[in-house]
């Protein structure tokens, strides 16, 4: 017989923790209000994205990658990287011309996608789970 107990044990963790990070706002906070407001299903979308990044960090954490997330060097290494890519991020949105809410055309992809860049260029989110 399986034991269960553990797994549910378990899934309350990673749920209770995950919300901490949950409440701080940011990119992928600001992607979902600014998606949600041209389309309905766009906060769910955005979060599929967020989770096909988190899903298998949390599995590489697991197997004993939690070592090397917590390197000084890594930390320090991601902030970097997540820094600039966030200045690159910023950066092109000022370049980008503004376009009314109509004259937008937003597929599903898009909202996954944004989930997906906004979750990997968060330096905040890399730190987060290396200090969990």
């Amino acid at each position: 017989m399986q034991d269960y107990g553990s797994l549910l044990a378990l899934l309350a963790t990673v749920t209770g923790i995950s919300l901490t990070g949950v409440i701080a706002p940011g990119p992928v906070t600001a992607v979902t209000i600014t998606k949600g407001v041209a389309r309905k299903e766009a906060g769910a979308l955005v979060a599929l994205g967020h989770g096909a990044v988190e899903i298998p960090l949390i599995v590489l954490i697991w197997l004993g990658f939690a070592t090397i997330m917590s390197a000084p060097a890594v930390k320090a290494g991601v902030g970097i990287a997540g820094g600039i890519v966030l200045v690159w991020m910023g950066i092109a949105m000022f370049r980008t011309p503004t376009q009314s809410f109509a004259e937008r055309r937003e597929v599903a992809s898009g909202c996954v996608v944004a989930g997906v860049t906004t979750t990997l260029a968060n330096p905040y989110w890399f730190v987060w789970w290396a200090t969990v």
